[in-house]
């Protein structure tokens, strides 16, 4: 559920980044990619987290290593991919490979702690 909220969420960024990509503007469409995910860091994961306090559920912002690791790598893997003046195909789909590679790790990573609504 976690993951489909941020998704719902910025699904018009996403059709808009796709169509401005389709349209050789690729300015347009990163930028479109990178006001979503501040968008979420910035206004959903606070929300989220005051209403799991009002409903009585325990959510924090207590992150594996593991997990602030993958996320220092998407920014260094972002920052890299935007520096760089020509975008081909390639460089999308190894983007593509990347966040799958992200999403396996993450689900396979066991959790060191178990945490319980209060």
């Amino acid at each position: 559920v976690s993951v489909l909220i941020p998704v719902v969420i910025n699904l018009d960024h996403s059709l808009v980044a796709v169509a401005m990509a389709r349209r050789h503007k690729m300015d347009v469409a990163i930028q479109s990619c990178l006001s979503a995910a501040i968008q979420i860091c910035v206004l959903v994961t606070p929300v989220i987290i005051m209403a799991g306090f009002v409903s009585g559920h325990h959510l924090s912002l207590r992150f594996r290593s593991f997990d602030s690791a993958l996320a220092i790598m998407a920014v260094v893997v972002a920052k890299f991919s935007m520096g760089n003046t020509r975008i081909v195909w390639l460089l999308g789909y190894m983007l593509y490979i990347l966040y799958g590679a992200f999403a396996a790790l993450d689900y396979l990573e066991p959790l060191p702690f178990h945490v319980t609504a209060q």
